[in-house]
């Protein structure tokens, strides 16, 4: 789940990276502020390595869980 996780943060941090230069290029005079918001909303999407780290995080809260064990007997 670690190694999901962190992949998933390397993901996030590619795309958006990869956004940012991206909006960069096609606006190279505009504000840092409005740079970031189009990263974020960018052509590679975030969500699917930010998914990622929503399913790392919901396993390891269910990880042992005495509601997801089965009675012994």
């Amino acid at each position: 789940m670690v190694l999901v996780a962190a992949g998933a943060v390397i993901g996030v941090a590619q795309h958006l990276q990869g956004n940012l230069a991206f909006e960069r290029e096609i606006y190279p005079h505009a504000a840092i502020g409005d740079l970031l918001w189009s990263a974020v909303r960018g052509v590679a999407p975030l969500a699917a390595p930010g998914g990622l780290i929503l399913g790392a995080v919901a396993a390891s809260a269910t990880w042992r869980h005495p509601a997801a064990t089965t009675p012994a007997g």
